[in-house]
């Protein structure tokens, strides 16, 4: 973090950036916000798959910029410590501690910060991981920043996972109405006919 931002700094320029959005725009430049406060080249949100076993990259800043997603396994990375945990920090030699990881090996990282995120009654959903290819100059002040702002993406990934599924059964619902070989009526408590 160049010229020694305090941490009300980082959160109010980060804060900032993301008040009012939501959604894939809100994750987006929540990444890129981050990436620039806390000087790290690579910053995700990932949401966890196949029962917690793989991440799924939402929102994915490479050097300031949006990339495309990418989707890895948790074994054998330092997000497997992280997902449904607590969070985990590697000042230095990340790419040394975990050597399957080939992705940070490739990226040449050398601190990786990355912090859990829930649903709204505790269950695992997803990280918020900012990495870096020098060691952070705070790496506590790193990790609170992404605690807080964890929070916030907890919860947005929990609403797009909510309308995903409202979607989803509305999907069906209306795939059953169209083919039914019956006709289908729904009477509201006073007789009126509502569908």
């Amino acid at each position: 973090m160049s010229d020694k931002k305090t941490a009300i700094d980082i959160l109010r320029e980060v804060a900032k950036a993301v008040s009012n959005r939501t959604g894939r725009n809100f994750l987006d430049r929540l990444v890129v916000s981050l990436g620039d406060t806390l000087d790290a080249e690579y910053v995700f949100v990932a949401s966890l798959t196949d029962n917690n076993t793989a991440a799924q990259t939402v929102s994915l800043s490479v050097n300031g910029e949006i990339a495309d997603n990418i989707k890895y396994d948790l074994d054998g990375t330092p997000c497997y410590n992280v997902a449904g945990n607590e969070t985990c920090v590697y000042n230095g030699a990340v790419a040394k501690a975990y050597p399957e990881d080939l992705l940070l090996v490739q990226m040449e990282v050398e601190a990786y910060t990355g912090s859990p995120l829930f649903d709204s009654n505790g269950k695992a959903l997803g990280l918020l991981v900012a990495l870096k290819k020098a060691p952070f100059d705070d790496v506590q002040l790193v990790a609170a920043v992404l605690e807080v702002f964890g929070g916030r993406a907890g919860s947005e990934l929990e609403r797009q996972r909510s309308e995903a599924a409202l979607i989803q059964s509305e999907t069906r619902f209306k795939n059953y109405i169209d083919e039914s070989p019956t006709a289908i009526f729904i009477v509201d408590e006073k007789g009126n006919y509502r569908f």
